[in-house]
């Protein structure tokens, strides 16, 4: 049924559905994982990397800098995200320039969600298969975080996860997630939140990436956490998952017995 209306973006099916959007969606869920939250003092982003490889010269990245105020983690095709990225690096300081003033953080979010839903509107064009998870401060609504879907979707979440088994992942967050953590309490539970829905061995410095957007000494900090403290807090993860599968076993093995 889907093969007289996947040829196009611009063609709905009788159900109502965009199947080219659905399968940038699928794209995207193929991808490594991205997890962003806001803490107390500002907003977490980690990101798993599904492949890395020795042969690589520079750093394969999976989180980036989009102005002085806003960073941003990435899920899906490395290509489309580029684009995206530098649309919005772009954006940001055509803004600065005309303003003189920071751009808000929900203006790059609507801005790029336009970008994305033109995409899904005109022949020739396919949708994006990448999306955003956009961090950032500004002294209207202070420290924010958005996530951007091919659809063009956009909207404001106190935690949200994208990529492979962020289904799995939104389910954790739904259930233990506590506004108010500090930055340590975050980094341990973002790690655990990965550790319980990702494969435990892909958990290391070489596969991670964690960024904060914080504010110091009034200022906006986007600062990327060092990997030696990453690769610490992703051992405990692991240890920590793995105590608990043991204790599961045992009390399993009990009720057995």
């Amino acid at each position: 049924m889907s093969r007289r209306y996947d040829s196009r973006t611009t063609l709905f099916s009788p159900e109502g559905r965009i199947f080219q959007v659905e399968y940038a969606i699928e794209a995207i869920n193929q991808t490594g994982a991205s997890l962003g939250m806001i803490c107390k003092d500002g907003i977490l982003l980690l990101a798993d990397k599904k492949s890395t490889s020795r042969l690589f010269e520079t750093r394969q990245e999976k989180v980036y800098k989009l102005a002085d105020h806003i960073s941003c983690a990435v899920s899906g095709l490395t290509a489309d995200a580029n684009t995206l990225i530098d649309h919005c690096r772009i954006r940001a300081q055509r803004y600065l320039y005309t303003y003189g003033e920071p751009i808000p953080v929900e203006d790059i979010a609507r801005e790029l969600a336009d970008v994305k839903q033109s995409y899904t509107q005109h022949g020739g064009l396919r949708p994006f298969g990448a999306s955003l998870l956009i961090a950032g401060w500004d002294d209207k609504l202070g420290f924010q975080l958005y996530r951007t879907d091919p659809s063009g979707n956009y909207g404001g979440w106190r935690a949200a996860a994208i990529g492979r088994k962020s289904r799995a992942a939104t389910g954790v967050l739904r259930g233990s997630f506590k506004e108010g953590m500090t930055f340590d309490e975050a980094k341990k539970y973002a790690l655990s939140v990965f550790a319980r829905t990702l494969d435990a061995t892909s958990l290391s410095s070489d596969k991670l990436e964690m960024c904060v957007v914080k504010r110091e000494r009034g200022e906006i900090v986007v600062q990327f956490v060092d990997g030696d403290e990453v690769q610490r807090l992703a051992e405990e993860a692991k240890k920590e998952r793995d105590e608990k599968e043991e204790d599961e076993e045992e009390s399993s093995s009990s009720i057995l017995l």
